[in-house]
């Protein structure tokens, strides 16, 4: 099922700004439904470099349900920090608050695809996590 979220993107597009790309994506953790709708989306905006390191959509979901990751998904809500670009390289910081006082500081790394399927497209390199607070 492709859920589709209030923006109506749930895949990359060269139209696309990097601070497009990082709100589509928190909408996306944030609405995650019992199928993983969400999370179906966010690997969508996985870049083709790293798709050997998350593996299969179901090892990405374990990789995210671990507990640093987890707080992105179903988070009440988000504030992010101003895009910084350059060249074909983009990052946001973002704070996530999620349930029972949660929260955590990431920050999204994205880059502009060339020569691939995906050229012109910004997709996720790395969501470094910077902070976590609130864990059990």
């Amino acid at each position: 099922m492709n859920r589709e979220f209030s923006h109506g993107i749930t895949q990359p597009s060269p139209e696309l700004e990097p601070d497009q790309v990082v709100e589509i994506l928190l909408e996306a953790f944030q609405n995650n439904d019992d199928a993983n709708s969400g999370l179906q989306t966010v690997y969508r905006f996985v870049s083709p470099n790293i798709r050997p390191y998350t593996g299969s959509f179901d090892q990405f979901v374990q990789f995210l349900r671990r507990a640093s990751y987890s707080i992105l998904i179903n988070h009440r809500y988000a504030e992010v920090s101003p895009v910084q670009v350059r060249n074909n390289a983009a990052n946001q910081r973002v704070v996530v608050y999620g349930d029972k006082a949660q929260m955590a500081v990431y920050t999204f790394i994205l880059s502009r695809q060339k020569g691939n399927q995906y050229d012109g497209c910004w997709m996720t390199e790395f969501v470094s996590v910077d902070w976590v607070a609130g864990l059990n």
